[in-house]
């Protein structure tokens, strides 16, 4: 909860300027050529919910609760390397709002993205960003698609999917 409370009160301009002057001395310093797996580049994909809340913040996704209330939430797709040496927060995609829909109960709500739309929007800028191509993505069971399949086959990438113990 203390990480919660400390991003909710941060601007998250500025924690995006610092992590990218970190990205840029991870490059500068040859962290992406050296932090590898077995020579390959390894970065985990997965999205993280931050918050509810029920103040009316604009462009944030919505749910509907069974009770019939509509909350807000704050959910970012974020993207690490994966390394025995530096592991860093390569990139975030915050999921905002795409247009409005109807709920079961007839109520309108903010419909976003999903995790899968965020992450091939965001792959070419990850590629760009860290300045090689990614070898294996690392994602759970949600991933598993034919649209990420395609666009990681395309780029001549692999990928492992996390699965439950189930």
């Amino acid at each position: 909860h203390g990480l919660r409370d400390c991003i909710s009160n941060t601007d998250y301009k500025q924690i995006e300027e610092i992590n990218y002057s970190v990205i840029e001395k991870a490059k500068e310093n040859k962290i992406f050529k050296k932090n590898l797996v077995d020579g390959l580049m390894v970065v985990a994909h997965d999205g993280v919910e931050i918050s509810e809340t029920n103040k009316n913040i604009t462009n944030l996704p919505e749910r509907e609760h069974k009770n019939g209330s509509i909350n807000k939430y704050i959910k970012y797709l974020c993207s690490m390397n994966i390394g025995p040496e530096v592991n860093l927060v390569l990139m975030t995609e915050q999921m905002t709002e795409r247009e409005k829909v109807l709920t079961d109960s007839g109520k309108k709500k903010a419909k976003t993205i999903g995790e899968t739309t965020a992450y091939l929007e965001m792959l070419p800028s990850l590629n760009k960003l860290v300045g090689r191509s990614i070898d294996v993505n690392v994602f759970d069971a949600l991933y598993l698609n034919c649209n990420v399949m395609n666009e990681i086959d395309k780029n001549n990438q692999y990928f492992v999917i996390r699965m439950e113990d189930k």
